[in-house]
């Protein structure tokens, strides 16, 4: 190779062997390789960087989005449990009325497990508020004229008020701490502070108020000072433990009017309000559950309840004839 300066300066010449030729071309070749290679990566070295810049947002998106999912399941699983309660008072409050029984008698199917999806719990919704629209029209259909008694003089209202009354013993068979002997207890004991006001639960007619002292009502006496309304259609409600009364025998209440106070007569350890209703129940006018026509008391068991009110006690109680009733 020679190299002619155009200045006209000295000629330069280079010997370039066989050898030196086959290296630079070998070079030359593993250069060209390495640049291909280059540049068919290029595309995928790029999306890979994408994916990577972009996996960050998607996944805190993804996750957003299934706490909220999770959300959106537990407030549907809160409204199910609401829709059942208000599903069972509707099917007391049907029976109370008189409604006919299949309105009441087909029970609820439980409420979907913590493991449901959210189709099972919307299914779940939308088959129970059918349900709950049809004991809906049952109630708006029921005229006057078709229910055995009128609504306001049924004993359903609370006679003291519920945040300040606590259930200590319920309607059925209980351990009475007077006698340590097993006992028929045929209404519900409410502990409230003495001196709380007693309203009438329904409209009705006092046929009892005091203190029973005849011999022959010493059944009754375990009650102290006793209330009872005669509501109509064989419906009475009977109250004890009072501390003093606001009425008596033969006069007329409205529902919420005061009856007297909570007290400790009879047998009580504590200032406390008995309450007993007595229904048509199988031809018979017996205590039932309060928490059948009191749809502000809890219902355990409604099935077993509706099934029968009376929960199996025996027919043997308490006469109010002993009582000698005003009539």
């Amino acid at each position: 190779m020679q190299f002619h300066p155009g200045t006209g300066g000295e000629v330069r010449r280079w010997f370039v062997s066989q050898a030196l030729l086959l290296f630079v071309a070998t070079a030359a070749g593993l250069a060209l390789a390495v640049m291909l290679v280059l540049v068919a990566l290029l595309p995928s070295s790029a999306r890979a960087a994408v994916t990577r810049l972009s996996a960050g947002p998607v996944q805190r998106q993804n996750a957003a989005l299934h706490r909220e999912l999770a959300g959106e399941r537990e407030r549907a699983m809160e409204m199910a449990a609401q829709v059942e309660q208000v599903l069972q008072r509707g099917r007391r409050l049907c029976w109370t009325l008189g409604a006919s029984e299949a309105s009441v008698a087909a029970p609820i199917a439980p409420l979907p497990p913590v493991s449901a999806d959210a189709l099972e719990v919307a299914a779940w919704l939308e088959a129970h508020g059918q349900r709950l629209d049809s004991l809906a029209d049952v109630v708006a259909g029921q005229t006057e004229v078709q229910r055995p008694c009128p609504l306001l003089t049924l004993p359903t209202a609370p006679p003291v008020e519920p945040s300040r009354a606590v259930p200590v013993a319920a309607f059925g068979w209980q351990i009475s701490p007077f006698t340590g002997r097993e006992e028929a207890h045929h209404g519900v004991t409410l502990a409230a502070p003495a001196g709380e006001a007693v309203r009438a639960p329904g409209a009705g007619r006092i046929v009892y108020a005091g203190r029973p002292r005849d011999r022959r009502a010493n059944e009754w006496m375990r009650w102290g000072t006793i209330v009872v309304i005669d509501h109509g259609c064989e419906r009475l409600t009977l109250l004890g433990h009072l501390g003093d009364l606001s009425v008596r025998p033969g006069a007329t209440v409205r529902r919420g009017d005061r009856l007297g106070s909570v007290g400790e007569s009879g047998w009580t350890r504590v200032p406390a309000l008995y309450l007993e209703v007595r229904w048509p129940v199988g031809g018979k006018i017996r205590p039932i559950d309060p928490a059948m026509v009191a749809l502000w008391l809890r219902l355990d068991d409604p099935e077993a309840r509706f099934a029968d009110p009376a929960a199996g006690l025996p027919e043997t109680f308490s006469a109010l004839d002993t009582l000698r009733l005003a009539r």
